[in-house]
């Protein structure tokens, strides 16, 4: 089992938390809502291509259709049919190009009071907005940069601590069945999280609503609850059985089913608040501290434990 950081996910939810309280000095005009609409729509598309390629090489690789060298949790390896670069410019065009949907099609004055809730874009994509006036996000163009970069960080970090790159040759049937079924448990929840809140926050704008996120825990049809059964499901049907070794030479976050389904469910959840309201809202900073809580006690593991912190992990090697 690899190390798992659950530090990071928790210094996630500090900066998320932070955005509760924010809201416009008005409700949201038809405009404004079409723009934030936008935003997050393009952006669950484009994490739904990226999550896609990743699995799609991992699938290969697990079938010795592409070299064991092959890094599938690295987007820009993973893309062999190009399809993610077009899903971004898709996003930076419907908010920034000739017919973005964040600008008014008459006077073309862009929505500031919608760009006014991105403060500065944390890192790793931190210099993602340094080409303006200012070290903040001066524009829907620094914004679709930002947004397109956090996205591709979250989304190779937990490709690379659920789905791990174990080598296809070491893996037995029961294994290889195991670590094929990683991807689409979790990846399909990220998708419906995003999905599902992402129009429920459309719904409140368009219906006048002034909160800029206020969706972070709506599952108003059960599809959310749905999706993360069925990922721990598949986890189950696919993984129980195995021995701690076979599962440690998976490369994932957990060494028996159980921890396998508690790392995923963790990551994945954490990982999709993150994204879904990202798509609204940036906390101008980031909490300057976060609580890491330890528990005393014995297990059985078979590596050495590594504490993380941070957007994609900040304290590495701790």
């Amino acid at each position: 089992m690899k190390a798992f950081s659950f530090a990071k996910v928790v210094a996630m939810l500090a900066v998320v938390g932070l955005v509760f309280s924010s809201a416009p000095a008005h409700a949201w005009t038809k405009s404004e809502a079409k723009c934030r609409a936008t935003i997050s729509k393009g952006l669950g598309k484009y994490v739904s291509t990226a999550q896609k390629a990743i699995s799609g090489c991992h699938k290969n690789r697990d079938k010795g259709k592409v070299g064991s060298g092959t890094d599938c949790n690295d987007i820009s390896v993973a893309d062999t049919k190009n399809k993610v670069p077009g899903a971004g410019n898709k996003l930076r065009g419907s908010i920034n190009g000739a017919k973005s949907k964040c600008k008014d099609k008459k006077t073309g004055v862009t929505y500031d009071a919608v760009l006014a809730n991105f403060g500065r874009c944390p890192s790793p994509a931190n210099g993602y907005d340094d080409g303006g006036a200012t070290d903040g996000i001066d524009d829907f163009g620094e914004l679709g940069d930002c947004l397109i970069a956090l996205a591709n960080a979250q989304v190779q970090q937990s490709a690379h601590d659920i789905i791990g790159l174990p080598s296809p040759s070491s893996l037995g049937k029961g294994q290889a069945k195991c670590h094929g079924a990683l991807p689409k448990a979790y990846m399909k929840y990220i998708d419906t999280v995003a999905k599902e809140r992402g129009k429920a926050q459309a719904g409140s704008d368009k219906a006048g609503g002034s909160a800029v996120w206020n969706q972070a825990n709506y599952d108003g049809k059960g599809k959310i609850a749905k999706a993360l059964a069925k990922a721990m499901s598949s986890i189950d049907k696919s993984c129980s059985g195995l021995s701690l070794a076979e599962l440690n030479a998976i490369d994932s976050c957990g060494d028996t089913a159980g921890q396998l389904k508690e790392c995923v469910e963790t990551i994945a959840d954490k990982q999709a608040r993150g994204l879904v309201s990202s798509q609204f809202v940036i906390a101008p900073r980031c909490a300057a501290k976060v609580k890491i809580k330890s528990f005393a006690g014995t297990g059985v593991q078979l590596t050495n434990t590594r504490l993380d912190t941070g957007w994609t992990g900040m304290g590495h090697g701790v």
